[in-house]
């Protein structure tokens, strides 16, 4: 914020700069004897930034968002109306510049500034001056109110982008976490049924099932609401749900789980792997023909590398996974653009999964 305003209080400042130089481009070799300076410490010279400048500002921050914004156009046309009268009466380039066409101020009166008078003789009355029309300083009463107007349509068109940006990224957070939401408890449901079943058999790897669900469930509760986690927590996560699911599937089933690479260095999204594991021991396993599910984790260089191929028995199986499929590209999708490629294929009686993240 405090960026924001030194710019903006830099940018006005050299805009006034460059405005108060035009009178003396315009006044430059009007008379021999009106310096710069002298022009500059003028009082004519300071009420014509004064006019202008008074007429930017109010109208900026005050006139247009009080009044013209809030519909009182009778009070807004009466102000514009009523200011350019005071440009008219005031003409402050005009007097600036028979300022400088004087010289400065009016030298005092001495015989010998007039010729063909001798001393003691004064000029006689002069003829009376023309109105002159000072066209200029309504030009520049135009041009300010232009460049108000369009510094607040810039503005509004600013902060229209924010706004639009914040509500995209509040509605961003809040589909990513209601996608969360739907994945983690039908995960955990699933697991808890599965302990379920070997507590009815009483048996002797319930209590080690045990404490595997509940370093899942830790790992849920206190990183599940972070965008990002570690690598290895994820594959640790990975790592005590296999070992869960080996509890209760048959020897038909081969389980072939390998990891490379140096975990601690990456971070994923927690819980996105695990949809398509999930899927893999939920529609790829059978008690009566022979399975194979291979899960691999690589990482290795700026790259994270998952694979993951099932046998399906299911004929409804995109079907039944499409919606935990498509919740998680939308993860993805929010949370790394354009930055992974995800690829899923059938064929063969087989169902692979590669997923590669430019982490």
């Amino acid at each position: 914020m405090i960026q924001v305003k030194a710019g903006t209080i830099i940018t006005h400042c050299v805009g006034w700069i460059l405005f108060l130089m035009l009178p003396l481009l315009f006044i430059n070799g009007q008379n021999e004897n009106a310096s710069i300076l002298n022009i500059i410490l003028s009082p004519f010279y300071w009420l014509f930034l004064v006019c202008y400048a008074l007429l930017y500002y109010s109208h900026t921050y005050y006139v247009f968002p009080s009044w013209y914004s809030k519909k009182k156009y009778l009070l807004y046309v009466l102000y514009l109306v009523v200011f350019l009268a005071l440009i008219y009466f005031i003409s402050p380039f005009d007097k600036l510049l028979g300022f400088a066409g004087r010289g400065g101020p009016h030298p005092e009166f001495h015989p010998d500034h007039f010729p063909g008078f001798s001393p003691g003789q004064r000029p006689g009355p002069s003829r009376p001056r023309r109105s002159h029309f000072d066209i200029v300083s309504i030009i520049l009463y135009f041009l300010t109110l232009a460049l108000s107007i369009t510094t607040i349509t810039l503005r509004q068109l600013r902060m229209s982008r924010e706004k639009t940006l914040q509500a995209e990224t509040k509605k961003a957070h809040a589909e990513l976490s209601f996608l969360k939401a739907q994945i983690n408890p039908h995960f955990l449901f699933n697991t808890l049924n599965n302990i379920y079943a070997l507590a009815t058999l009483s048996h002797e790897n319930t209590a080690p099932a045990i404490l595997k669900l509940s370093n899942i469930l830790r790992y849920v509760t206190d990183e599940i609401s972070d965008d990002f986690v570690p690598l290895e927590s994820e594959i640790n996560c990975i790592r005590d749900y296999i070992d869960l699911q080996q509890l209760r599937i048959s020897t038909k089933t081969t389980i072939e789980f390998k990891t490379k690479g140096i975990f601690t260095l990456f971070r994923v999204p927690p819980m996105v792997m695990m949809t398509y594991i999930e899927n893999a021991f939920k529609f790829g396993i059978s008690n009566h023909e022979s399975s194979v599910i291979t899960i691999m984790i690589t990482a290795e260089g700026n790259e994270i590398n998952f694979f993951c191929r099932n046998t399906i028995f299911d004929s409804q199986y995109k079907e039944r996974t499409g919606i935990g499929l498509e919740n998680t590209k939308q993860r993805l999708d929010y949370l790394y653009k354009e930055k992974y490629d995800l690829h899923t294929e059938e064929a063969d009686g087989m169902y692979t999964v590669r997923l590669r993240i430019n982490n």
